[in-house]
């Protein structure tokens, strides 16, 4: 009967928390692109002039926030694809053989 180790075990929790953090990664990604956006759209001169044909003055209060939630969610992004490609590359390290079996 084969049994299955301790480090082959936590490789398969581990595959299976990367595999909840796909999704995670994904949802995060939409929302810091999301801030990104709106950053551009309220912020940015040269976007507001060429591509929306505003040239009203810019409110640097809400630029601010602007600017903070964007690196708030980039900050979230990189975290959680951290945590997407430690689980995997460290869940796949632990399943797979390595060195000789006696």
């Amino acid at each position: 009967m084969i049994s299955i180790g301790d480090d082959s075990k936590t490789g398969v929790v581990m595959l299976i928390l990367c595999l909840v953090a796909l999704p995670v990664t994904g949802f995060t990604m939409d929302d810091w692109d999301a801030s990104e956006r709106m950053y551009e759209r309220e912020c940015d001169v040269v976007f507001r002039i060429l591509y929306l044909g505003i040239d009203e003055p810019i409110d640097p209060i809400k630029c601010e926030i602007l600017k903070e939630e964007k690196q708030h969610n980039l900050r979230i992004f990189i975290l959680s694809l951290s945590i997407f490609i430690g689980t995997g590359v460290s869940g796949l390290s632990l399943i797979l053989p390595y060195g000789e079996k006696e």
